[in-house]
Parts: C-alpha cells; sequence; structure tokens
C-alpha cells in the first residue's frame, strides 16, 4: 500500500493505510514527520518518507500540496520502479529536474507574457471556458491535473476528456450555447451587455515521434473543427524526452498557466476560503 498526504492526515490515505497495515499488507507511506500516517510508515516492516526539506513548509498548513506535486510524487516512482512496475531510474528523475528547471526558466513571473508560454496560455484561457483533451494516454495523466489545478488555483471550472474516446462528445459542445456565435454588428455594448464566456479548447499533445499517426491525424481534426466552429484552440507540445519528462514539461506549464490565470483575475492561488470552510464543516 502507497499513501501519500502532505500532512499526514488526510482522511482517505490514512483510512487505506490503516486498513492495510491490519491486513497485514507492507505501507510506504509519504507523509510529515509526526502524523498519523508517518506513524504507521514507521512500524517494522513499512517506510515512512518525509517531504522534501524545502516542502515542510506544509506541515504548518503554508504551502498547499499542489505546489509541491514531484516531492510527492518522487518516492512513489523510486518504490514503482524498485519493484519493476515503471522505468524510472535515477538518470530519468535526474532528467525530469532539468526539464522542469527549463520550464521554470521559460515560464518566469518577470518575462514578458509575449514570450512566456505560461502567461499567453493563461491570457488565451481568461474568460473562456476551458475544454482539456490530451492526445492519448500520457497526456491524458496532464489532462486531469490541468481540470485540477484550473479549479483549484483559477477556481475556473474545466472538462478533460483524452482522444480518441472523448473526441465525438468534446466536438459535440462546438455546436452548444458555449461556442462562438457571429458577431452581431448592430449589437450595442451598452444596452445588450457583454457577451457570455466562450469554449477555449486546449490541447495538450505528446510530442510527435511518441504518438501514432491514427492518433495524430484524431487530433488534428479535432483542432480543425474547433477553428472552423469558431472555437479558440491552443496547444501545448511536450518536447522528446523519456515519457516521464515529457509528461513532467506539459504538467508544468499548465501549472504556471493556472497560477498566472489565477492572478490575472485578482485570486490568490494559494488560498481557498470555500475549501477551508467545508473542510472546516466535515471536521
Amino acid at each position: 500500500m502507497v499513501a501519500v498526504s502532505m500532512s499526514g492526515r488526510a482522511p482517505g490515505p490514512l483510512a487505506l493505510a490503516t486498513e492495510a497495515v491490519r491486513r497485514g499488507a507492507r505501507v510506504v507511506a509519504v507523509a510529515a514527520d509526526g502524523s498519523p500516517l508517518a506513524a504507521l510508515g514507521a512500524r517494522p516492516g513499512n517506510v515512512h518518507v518525509p517531504p522534501a526539506r524545502g516542502v515542510r513548509a506544509a506541515e504548518a498548513g503554508t504551502r498547499s500540496s499542489r505546489v509541491s506535486l514531484w516531492s510527492m510524487l518522487t518516492p512513489v516512482l523510486l518504490a514503482a520502479h524498485a519493484l519493476d512496475l515503471v522505468r524510472t531510474p535515477a538518470p530519468v528523475l535526474a532528467a525530469v529536474a532539468d526539464r522542469l528547471d527549463a520550464e521554470a526558466e521559460a515560464c518566469r513571473p518577470w518575462s514578458e507574457p509575449f514570450v512566456n508560454p505560461a502567461k499567453v496560455l493563461a491570457m488565451e484561457l481568461a474568460g473562456a471556458v476551458p475544454v482539456v483533451l490530451a492526445d492519448g494516454d500520457l497526456t491524458a495523466a496532464a489532462a486531469r491535473r490541468t481540470a485540477s489545478v484550473l479549479a483549484r488555483t483559477a477556481r475556473v471550472p474545466a472538462v478533460a476528456g483524452a482522444l480518441p474516446d472523448d473526441a465525438s462528445e468534446v466536438v459535440a459542445t462546438f455546436g452548444g450555447p458555449f461556442a462562438a456565435r457571429p458577431e452581431d454588428v448592430f449589437a450595442d455594448p451598452f444596452l445588450d451587455g457583454p457577451t457570455g464566456p466562450r469554449l477555449q479548447l486546449t490541447l495538450l499533445r505528446d510530442a510527435p515521434a511518441a504518438v501514432p499517426d491514427a492518433e495524430r491525424v484524431v487530433a488534428d481534426a479535432v483542432a480543425r473543427t474547433a477553428e472552423d466552429a469558431g472555437v479558440r484552440v491552443s496547444e501545448v507540445v511536450a518536447e522528446p524526452g523519456e515519457p516521464l519528462v515529457r509528461l513532467a514539461q506539459v504538467i508544468a506549464r499548465t501549472d504556471f498557466a493556472a497560477a498566472y490565470l489565477a492572478l490575472a483575475s485578482g485570486t490568490d492561488p494559494a488560498a481557498s476560503p470555500q475549501v477551508a470552510d467545508l473542510r472546516q464543516r466535515l471536521g
């Protein structure tokens, strides 16, 4: 059983890890020192991995686990590699770190918007109803993450899907109430009010050499259909590398974009009073 919780107190992972211990299973716990989950991981035969030093401020509630993804994920990847479930040796993890550093440099806060790919994406997402569509299995994981950070960080609801299975559902929305409509040249912006939000398709695309021809054809067709329907299209394309490296790049790009989108709307990307209120109500 692999249980991950930045605080070590999240009810779901803690309950599952407790049940795993009761049934005699071994537990790998990634959790803050001194937490109930860490105590389970410290039992004989189990493993406890504390968060990296740079993110332990989360134990005091000052940092969101959303910005600590790789600190929490790396121990899980190492365990999975040791069990021969995935291929993530040290050189691959080093390449992931290098790609994340490169993305952080490209998306740095002080760079001009027109040369910052994350700021460009944030501007394209502003005021829109995002539909995040992946071109395959690898980018599907990034699409789910993107929809999550748009909701949790930028407070923008988003739909996530993956090709080829979700092509029809996504394309069908291009003819609905949120799709672009021809502008009325006689419309008065003061009397008629502003137009409502419109769909914005964000395609998350794997490195070209890693995508089968059939999947590339579907992705291209969806993009053309969106453009013909007047739906804005943005693309995030991974550069070549190991699968985990490509995934890391796409996730980093959309994480930065969600943060910039939040800041542009005057929202604190690190705090969510409504989520805190829900947690308090649930005890």
